[in-house]
């Protein structure tokens, strides 16, 4: 592989200078993120896609494997994120994410060797563990590998590798599970992380901090104060509280619906791994795409749109997912399940764009690990185990088509929420600009 700069990179500690960087090989490091973003994904949803014949194997109520597929993963993902982000914004990213990836994989292939619930719930700690550590590094330094004003398509790009390793992901792991069996697709999961963890190891370079906004020296501050800061800033309070819902309703949705398509369109598991998978991963990878291209544009006009795009995603994908859920024709409801994924799946890479932008760069590992520590708890965490326990309080009433009326709230969330994302959107512009002026006064 040529070289990532021309010519050799700056001094030893400080990483490459990624303005000279060429174009083949941020490419190359973007696909590369994307592939390793598609894999947590996808080791990250295996559980509910799986979770009916686990349940059957190990007898387990609803509420028991809401917080297993949700709780117990989110817990841990976000307690184990801070310290993990701090090393990411203090020392080598690169490093960092090749032994992220590298953990993640072995526990996920260790899940397929679990004897009881409590085996399985200790593999899943591990996996949640070895994801802490991506997230973040990824975030910071793909902060500093691209300007401003080409982020967007840079993390929608990422975002895309999430939408293929949700969708392609639960399709393979459906149609292993029906041939060889649930552990079976645990075990060949894991595989392809150890070559992504090599990869990135030993053909990547770490990019120097900050080259992209002016240059200013970076602030040393303590944890706390750099916590301060970052919730200091308006923007990212107010998409904080958008997120928050949106990710209570996504967590549920995520882990919920493919026990609707089960239980309520009484598929087989390859089969429902096929819709959920293709419908879930055509419409998040096209949305991703879009969300990047149009945000990036839209900046230019004001960074204010980043968010407000989100927002009016969010809210026209709600109906879609009304009628996902209300339709009969099961090819109907999968149609509707891409037509929500196709206007709210881009949420992730434009709402990170979002409130990354008006943070400095040497607290971005931070503060993606901090959105995601309330993230994760607060939402996706309660989401499924919430959604859980109101599937096995209308199960007397309801029997199997109970999870399709616990459901019916996810709509609401999402209006909710897209409403939240286009306020947050006010205050960017402003905090953009106080951002450039600090970058400016400290390089000054």
């Amino acid at each position: 592989m040529t070289s990532p700069t021309e010519p050799a990179a700056p001094a030893q500690g400080q990483g490459a200078d990624p303005t000279r960087f060429s174009s083949g090989y941020r490419v190359y490091v973007t696909f590369l993120m994307a592939f390793a973003f598609a894999l947590a994904s996808a080791d990250r949803g295996i559980m509910s896609i799986l979770l009916v014949p686990i349940q059957k194997e190990f007898g387990v109520n609803d509420t028991a494997m809401g917080a297993l597929a949700g709780t117990v993963f989110t817990v841990v993902y976000a307690t184990a994120a801070l310290p993990l982000a701090r090393l990411a914004d203090r020392g080598n990213r690169r490093n960092l994410i090749a032994a992220a990836v590298t953990v993640w994989s072995i526990m996920t292939a260790l899940c397929g060797v679990a004897t009881s619930i409590f085996t399985l719930a200790l593999a899943r700690i591990g996996v949640a563990a070895g994801e802490a550590g991506h997230g973040p590094a990824v975030m910071s330094s793909l902060g500093d590998l691209y300007p401003r004003h080409r982020r967007g398509l840079a993390f929608g790009c990422i975002s895309v590798g999430t939408a293929i390793g949700s969708g392609l992901g639960a399709a393979l792991v459906g149609k292993i599970s029906d041939l060889h069996g649930w552990r079976s697709a645990f075990l060949v999961m894991g595989v392809p992380g150890l070559v992504a963890g090599a990869l990135i190891f030993f053909t990547l370079v770490e990019p120097r901090r900050g080259a992209f906004d002016g240059g200013a020296p970076l602030v040393k501050a303590s944890t706390w104060a750099s916590v301060r800061y970052i919730f200091g800033i308006s923007t990212v309070r107010r998409m904080l509280g958008a997120l928050v819902v949106m990710q209570f309703a996504t967590g549920a949705f995520l882990i919920w619906v493919p026990a609707f398509f089960v239980r309520v369109h009484h598929l087989t598991t390859a089969q429902m791994s096929l819709g959920f998978g293709l419908a879930l991963s055509v419409g998040s990878a096209l949305a991703s795409l879009l969300v990047g291209a149009v945000t990036d544009r839209l900046s230019r006009v004001g960074e204010r749109w980043r968010a407000r795009y989100c927002g009016i995603g969010v809210i026209c994908g709600a109906p879609f997912v009304l009628l996902m859920l209300l339709a009969d024709n099961t090819p109907l409801a999968f149609i509707a399940l891409f037509g929500a994924m196709l206007m709210a799946g881009g949420i992730t890479a434009g709402s990170t764009v979002a409130y990354l932008s008006v943070i400095r760069s040497d607290v971005r590992g931070l503060a993606s690990a901090m959105m995601g520590l309330v993230l994760s708890v607060v939402g996706a965490g309660l989401g499924p185990l919430v959604l859980g326990a109101a599937n096995d309080m209308l199960k007397h009433d309801f029997g199997s088509q109970a999870v399709k009326y616990s459901l019916l709230a996810i709509p609401v969330l999402w209006i909710t929420a897209g409403s939240l994302f286009y306020l947050a959107g006010n205050s960017a512009d402003k905090d953009v600009a106080a951002l450039l002026h600090e970058d400016a006064q400290r390089g000054g």
